[in-house]
């Protein structure tokens, strides 16, 4: 027998820059007429029929007037459309214009758009750059920034995907006008579990303007430019220092464990940031109760979600069993334990021993899964 060492140091540097601004589609394209992703000659915006048609045509005129190729290719819109299926239809459009390794994928739109068009950017030919645009509060609180990538199943949530990193991000707030209210108030539950996990100011900044920010009209823009700088230096923080979620990156699930599987009972009725919403309050109780968190967490982060219009309280018609066995098939498990992530209080995450999230057993979840 004869062993051969195959050595190999790929090493790849993967920093980009978040741009924060207004009306920068035209900022996009002088960026990428400028050569920012080298040894690229097309582009491909990814978008879903919603987003399209607010936007598609606008960020494809400033494109074009850069001399630069582009196509252009929709989805329909939400959760429901985050799948293999829509993956390999996107893929199969890709191949069909003739696109090659010399190919930029655009993500133009909230997190389901930059999560699927970064997984196909991801394994289309083994890999292409891409751009993220976020065009929702959401998605640049959260799936813009961190290069995860993926698809849901019937099973759970972004179980299969890649990191893949964008080779920029612009967060252009003047994409969120046309955003109805309860796509802001999904975006805020990601706000708010930034806060609650990191930064005890924001949390009573957000206290501060919980009345505004839950009012029925449009919200200062100057606000929203404060929320999506301070949601991207809390990410970046996070993500630059843990890239592949080996450790404290688990912060950023606060909430997530119980809120996907609501999402997926419900058959994605529930939004994102509603269930998220439902359950930071879980554990906050939770932790609580287990002594992880300070006692008057719970309440003052119920008051905050509820100001600005987020639910708090589990649906009704949700079994207790069936939660428990989604939650157990969440991929932040180990050792097939449901693992949660507990704040401290209002500004801090609960940790101990290195570890972020803390196993729970399945009977002490039962007895609060009703509040």
């Amino acid at each position: 027998m004869e062993k051969i060492l195959v050595q190999v140091r790929a090493v790849e540097d993967t920093t980009y820059e978040v741009v924060v601004g207004n009306d920068l589609f035209a900022t996009v394209a002088a960026d990428l007429a400028g050569g920012l992703v080298p040894q690229v000659n097309r582009y491909v915006i990814i978008t879903d029929e919603t987003v399209d048609s607010y936007w598609g045509p606008e960020l494809l005129s400033f494109l074009r007037g850069q001399r630069l190729k582009t196509d252009w290719l929709t989805f329909p819109e939400g959760e429901v459309s985050k799948t293999r299926k829509t993956k390999q239809k996107l893929e199969d459009a890709l191949a069909k214009l003739n696109c090659g390794r010399d190919t930029c994928v655009i993500a133009l739109g909230g997190g389901v758009v930059t999560d699927l068009a970064g997984f196909v950017a991801a394994t289309y030919q083994r890999g292409i750059p891409y751009v993220n645009i976020p065009t929702t509060l959401l998605g640049a609180a959260d799936a813009s920034i961190g290069g995860k990538t993926g698809v849901d199943t019937d099973l759970g949530k972004n179980q299969i995907g890649a990191f893949h990193y964008p080779k920029r991000v612009y967060i252009d707030t003047s994409t969120w006008q046309t955003l109805p209210e309860e796509q802001i108030r999904n975006g805020l539950a990601e706000t708010i579990k930034h806060a609650v996990i990191a930064d005890a100011i924001f949390f009573e900044y957000l206290e501060n303007h919980a009345i505004e920010l839950g009012r029925e009209g449009a919200v200062d823009p100057e606000i929203l430019l404060h929320l999506a700088i301070t949601n991207v230096r809390i990410k970046q923080s996070v993500v630059q220092d843990d890239p592949l979620e080996q450790g404290k990156r688990a912060i950023l699930n606060f909430g997530h464990t119980l809120g996907h599987a609501l999402e997926i009972l419900s058959g994605y009725a529930i939004l994102h940031g509603a269930a998220v919403a439902i359950g930071m309050v879980f554990a906050a109780r939770l932790g609580e109760h287990l002594g992880h968190t300070t006692p008057g967490t719970a309440q003052r982060l119920k008051q905050l979600l509820q100001q600005v219009g987020l639910p708090v309280d589990l649906p009704g018609s949700v079994q207790s069993e069936e939660l428990i066995d989604c939650m157990l098939r969440d991929k932040k498990n180990r050792n097939q334990e449901i693992r949660l992530v507990f704040a401290a209080n209002t500004g801090t995450i609960f940790s101990r021993g290195g570890s972020f999230s803390h196993p729970v057993d399945p009977d002490v979840l039962r007895s609060f899964l009703h509040f």
